[in-house]
């Protein structure tokens, strides 16, 4: 058998700042824009698609108590039961039924049976949806009655305990306790970009995958290459890894539990030239 192709990391399809930037500016529809900023501010795509308007401080008076304008994440948020916060709840849910220490592979294996969940549920809610057409041609179908169908149809499949919350309970949260964390925006214009769109909505208007597929859209347009969220983020997190700020201060900023900025350093060799030029210069 032949090797396995090596996983390729997503810092190698980070675009460079020239780049962004020029999306950015060039990207005409307003809401698009925003996303496309916010990612480039260090936040998950998950956390973009949650993310609410109560999180901008942007000239008020938190933020000049802070001494910036930032979005703060909190570590936990809204009632929530898209699929991802829906997967999120089932593996926390696993977790309280098996208290030991966990493997990678543990995990995997359950989120392959939230998987097989997810199909049979989809398979239940078709049927369910061609019913309720036929007897109410009129009605339209509400976002309370399909989380109603699916919160029973967990509950009826024994994921329910006392002990814990149920998914009709469950409110998004970042992707780790690091996730938590204040955005900083210290362009002022990009930040009022952020301002004025959350003066008239109470959320981006896109779940994680529309997201996703907007960016990589967006990307082959303008910049013609490859290119989907976290490629974004990296690219913020190599700018930062290069900015002279402490390895402490970048996860910190990223939201990241482990020391993952010192991977970042070496993986720019543009920006690793331009670091050892100024350093040269300073000798």
């Amino acid at each position: 058998m032949g090797r396995k192709p090596k996983i390729q990391h997503c810092r190698n399809f980070a675009p460079s700042t020239e780049e962004i930037n020029y999306l950015i500016n060039n990207t005409e529809t307003f809401r698009y824009k925003v996303m496309l900023i916010l990612l480039w501010h260090n936040m998950r795509e998950g956390e973009v698609a949650h993310m609410q308007s109560s999180w901008v401080h942007i000239n008020d008076a938190k933020s000049k108590h802070e001494g910036a304008n930032y979005i703060n994440i909190p570590n936990q948020s809204i009632l929530c039961s898209c699929w991802d916060c829906t997967l999120q709840w089932f593996l926390e849910f696993q977790q309280h039924r098996h208290t030991k220490k966990h493997s990678s592979k543990w995990f995997q294996k359950k989120q392959k049976k939230f998987y097989r969940l997810k199909e049979e549920f989809n398979e239940n809610i078709k049927e369910l949806i061609k019913k309720k057409i036929k007897a109410h041609p009129e009605k339209k179908i509400s976002d309370k009655w399909f989380n109603q169908k699916l919160f029973k149809f967990f509950d009826d499949k024994g994921y329910n305990d006392k002990k814990f919350i149920t998914l009709d309970e469950y409110q998004w949260r970042p992707k780790t306790k690091a996730g938590a964390r204040y955005i900083w925006l210290l362009d002022d214009e990009q930040a009022n970009f952020i301002k004025e769109f959350f003066e008239t909505n109470k959320t981006i208007g896109m779940n994680r995958r529309q997201i996703y597929a907007r960016v990589k859209k967006l990307g082959l347009k303008y910049l013609k290459k490859k290119l989907f969220p976290h490629a974004i983020r990296s690219a913020s997190a190599i700018k930062l890894a290069y900015s002279g700020i402490s390895e402490a201060s970048v996860n910190t900023m990223m939201g990241w539990e482990t020391n993952q900025a010192k991977s970042y350093v070496n993986s720019n060799s543009k920006l690793a030239l331009v670091d050892l030029k100024n350093k040269m210069k300073n000798q």
